[in-house]
């Protein structure tokens, strides 16, 4: 876990952003404004968002939300938001 999560850390490009903007309670419009900012075009993306359903962290991760992380557990694929 501490390699792949100082992968995110250095790489992400949300890495020097308010840890606040991708919580859980924020609305889904604001979800979606901040993976539109942060994860559309970020290099880790997509481990971003496999750390997060392995670990089921909550709110946005990996260019998902956490509903949508759980859902794409499921079904083994990644889900369009």
């Amino acid at each position: 876990m501490d390699q792949v999560y100082q992968e995110l850390v250095t790489r992400g490009a949300c890495r020097n952003a308010d840890p606040t903007l991708f919580d859980y309670d924020n609305t889904i419009s604001v979800q979606r404004k901040v993976i539109k900012m942060f994860c559309q075009d970020c290099p880790v993306r997509y481990l971003c968002r496999d750390f997060a359903i392995d670990h089921q962290f909550v709110g946005v991760w990996g260019f998902s939300t956490s509903a949508r992380n759980r859902l794409a557990k499921y079904v083994g694929r990644p889900v369009a938001l």
